[in-house]
């Protein structure tokens, strides 16, 4: 019988889950380990995935590939910075093809090899099923993948794409906290929760959650609320400049400084070799930091023949990266303003990512909120999340759906449309640039959603210059300052023929203009004319271009659509 798989796509490892024996569990790869580096090394003779590629990096830096997951569906001008410079400081080739896109040049098999970072998910996901179909002896039926909240839809349907060719047939991308929620219970009734509050006493049911994710990739809050049975996401906030990296880049730059001192002015740092050697003693290291009161930091030969050894209590790493702290204070305090609440809303705080098991960081979250807030236990923060994936992966692959056939109504995780959207007229009978924009859909309205209003276009008076009337389909918000004032920001355009709207404004004609914007974020437009059919498809826009139909327009009696598909931020 087909397993249900859970993937759990972290920027530095990832972790499988399959559902087994009644439950989700997270398993070990091929070396024992529960967690994979999200890593594909090239060499002479093959290609390296996870653990195989960490191994050999040292020695092969130039073609050991990291980051790729960032860059899965967007173009590199669409690269949020700190992806940029992750790319540019990295140690293999990352150059911009013609066609916007970032690629890796690697040398395989003595050729130059140029690869895409679908390649590279490919070659993970691969690897990923062979690590479940090995574990359950069975082949992978339903699966879901999570992501960053900030994943854009482009980048969760290029990877459900990857997917599908590696074998893995992602019949969902779900948000990491989404799936952290559903791991620590929320599929579950209330009495079957589990954890405590700040001052020890029993908590009440949950309407108001917040889970705080702190893994490779940064931090990041998303707010829950929970009402009728309906789980849905209403703030979030995340800052990727302080990812686990960060702390491990503190605690080479002690040792390195240490190292120096001992051996009369040797730099690691003139070495990349003696660098990756060093980081990866650190991140060990400060694994045992989370558990233990002291770690040792020690390599043989690290640089020039010289061996380290380095002794760091918790305390002295705790002064090493003590503005760090703070971070996740700031991001949760940004997703619950987005959100409209105060800590004091808040009922449960659930953990997840690796960097969430340091006291500090658990201390300093918990040190966020009022006294009496439950906060989540029994499961490892870094598990959480795959654990949850899994879950839904099990409930679709038997049910269909997210609860189980008989049994009572249970929280269902939803999406929201994360901002109004709606149209403004532009061309013959009006102005883009000085109409308001009429919203259709509201910011806030659960997901999938549906929206109608009526336009007038054209009656400008005729004799002017010929101009193609059209609307622009929008995305609204409020200008800074308050006042009322709008913001639109363009996500594409529907051009009218002139036999359906006369371009030179003569008479004015009635459109009909409906959204819908289904669960995943992909918000399909149709303008219905009185005159003739006009039917053609319209794809997402570059910055600043605008949607025009490319088909031929085909008339017909009776009314007019002109349909087009946008694919929404959220």
């Amino acid at each position: 019988m087909p397993v249900a798989v859970g993937v759990d796509l972290g920027s530095t490892h990832c972790n499988i889950g399959v559902w087994h024996q009644g439950r989700p569990e997270v398993i070990a790869n091929h070396h024992g380990l529960r967690s994979t580096p999200t890593m594909v090394a090239f060499t002479d003779s093959e290609v390296l995935v996870g653990e195989a590629a960490l191994s050999q990096m040292p020695k092969n830096v130039a073609n050991t590939v990291t980051g790729f997951k960032w860059m899965v569906g967007q173009n590199h001008d669409q690269m949020e910075p700190h992806i940029k410079a992750m790319l540019e400081s990295s140690p293999f080739r990352c150059s911009v093809d013609s066609k916007g896109e970032a690629r890796v040049t690697v040398q395989h098999k003595g050729e130059e090899k140029v690869v895409g970072a679908e390649t590279l998910c490919r070659y993970l996901f691969e690897h990923l099923k062979d690590i479940a179909e090995a574990f359950a002896g069975e082949p992978v039926g339903r699966c879901v993948i999570s992501v960053p909240a900030g994943f854009s839809p482009e980048q969760r349907e290029a990877l459900r794409t990857v997917g599908k060719q590696a074998g893995l047939p992602f019949s969902l991308v779900v948000s990491d906290s989404v799936a952290a929620a559903i791991a620590y219970g929320l599929d579950r009734p209330d009495h079957e929760m589990v954890g405590t509050s700040r001052d020890g006493g029993e908590f009440k049911p949950k309407r108001i959650m917040v889970v705080v994710d702190w893994g490779g990739g940064g931090v990041e809050a998303t707010v829950l609320k929970r009402t009728d049975g309906v789980l849905s996401i209403v703030g979030k906030a995340s800052d990727a400049s302080v990812g686990g990296g960060v702390f491990t880049e503190r605690l080479v730059a002690f040792c390195a400084k240490d190292f120096k001192r001992r051996t009369g002015g040797l730099d690691i740092f003139e070495s990349k070799r003696s660098v990756l050697k060093v980081t990866r003693a650190c991140e060990e290291a400060v694994r045992t930091l989370s558990a233990s009161a002291q770690a040792d930091v020690y390599i043989e030969a690290a640089h020039e023949g010289c061996d380290m050894n380095v002794k760091i209590s918790r305390t002295r790493f705790e002064d090493l990266c003590f503005d760090l702290y703070k971070a996740a204070g700031g991001v949760i305090s940004k997703a619950l303003a987005e959100a409209g609440m105060a800590t004091d809303a808040v009922d449960t705080v659930l953990l997840a990512g690796g960097i969430t098991q340091m006291p500090k960081v658990n201390s300093s979250v918990k040190a966020t909120f009022p006294a009496g807030t439950h906060f989540g236990a029994g499961l490892f923060p870094d598990e959480a999340v795959a654990i949850g994936a899994t879950t839904q992966a099990f409930l679709l692959q038997e049910h269909g759906s997210f609860v189980a056939p008989g049994a009572p109504p249970l929280p269902v995780a939803v999406r929201t449309c994360p901002a109004s959207l709606g149209v403004r007229c532009g061309g013959s009978g009006g102005n883009a640039a000085e109409d308001a924009a009429v919203a259709i859909i509201s910011k806030g309205c659960i997901l999938p959603a549906q929206g109608n209003t009526t336009v007038n276009l054209g009656g400008g008076g005729g004799g002017g210059p010929a101009t193609e009337a059209y609307l622009e389909v929008v995305e609204i918000g409020q200008a800074e300052g308050g006042g009322g004032a709008q913001t639109a920001r363009l996500l594409g355009t529907l051009a009218f023929d002139e036999a359906a709207v006369p371009a030179d404004g003569s008479a004015e004609v009635e459109v009909k203009v409906g959204f819908t914007l289904r669960s995943e974020g992909v918000l399909k437009v149709e303008a219905v004319t009185p005159g003739g059919v006009v039917e053609g498809a319209c794809h997402r826009p570059t910055t600043g271009q605008r949607l025009v139909s490319a088909c031929e327009p085909r008339w017909g009696g009776g009314g007019g659509s002109y349909p087009c598909s946008l694919v929404l931020p959220t």
